[in-house]
C-alpha cells in the first residue's frame, strides 16, 4: 500500500491534446513533458506550470 496522495493510473496517460489545452502549451511541449515525466499527473502538472513561468530563450 502506498502512502502517496497522488494517483497514477498505469496504462492510462494524459492525452497530449487535452494536456496541451489544459495548460495552454503546444502539443509538442505536452508530448515532450509526457515522455520526460511519464504518466504521473501531479509531476506533469507541476512541470507544465514551471514551463509556463520559465522565460523563453
Amino acid at each position: 500500500m502506498t502512502t502517496s496522495t497522488s494517483r497514477t493510473y498505469t496504462g492510462i496517460g494524459y492525452d497530449p491534446t487535452y494536456f496541451a489545452r489544459k495548460h495552454r502549451i503546444s502539443k509538442q511541449q505536452a508530448r515532450y513533458l509526457i515522455r520526460k515525466y511519464g504518466h504521473d499527473r501531479d509531476q506533469l502538472n507541476d512541470a507544465a506550470i514551471a514551463l509556463k513561468v520559465t522565460p523563453a530563450s
